[in-house]
C-alpha cells in the first residue's frame, strides 16, 4: 500500500471497530444483567462482527512496511540490569 491516506483511514477504521466492540459488549452485558437473555446476545452477535472488522483493519494495515498500529516493542529503551539482580 503506497498511499500514506489510505493508511491513516485503516488507523481509523481499525480504532472505530475496536470502539464500537467494546460498546455492544458492554450493552450485551447491561442487557444481560437486566434479564434480557435474547438482546444480550444479539448485543454479543454484534461485537463479534465488529472484532471481525478490527482485525481485518489490524491485518490489512500490518502489510505496510515500517508502519504500526501501535509502536514496535523493539523500540522500547531497555532497563539496565540491576547488580543486586546478577547471578
Amino acid at each position: 500500500m503506497q498511499n500514506e491516506i489510505t493508511a491513516q483511514f485503516l488507523r481509523e477504521a481499525y480504532g472505530a471497530e475496536a470502539m464500537a466492540y467494546m460498546r455492544y459488549k458492554a450493552w450485551g452485558n447491561a442487557a444481560k444483567s437486566e434479564g434480557y437473555p435474547n438482546v444480550s446476545r444479539l448485543f454479543e452477535a454484534v461485537a463479534f462482527s465488529e472484532q471481525v472488522h478490527a482485525s481485518n483493519h489490524f491485518t490489512r494495515h500490518a502489510d505496510i512496511a515500517d508502519d504500526f498500529l501501535v509502536p514496535d516493542p523493539a523500540s522500547y529503551p531497555r532497563p539496565h540490569p540491576s547488580p543486586c539482580l546478577s547471578v
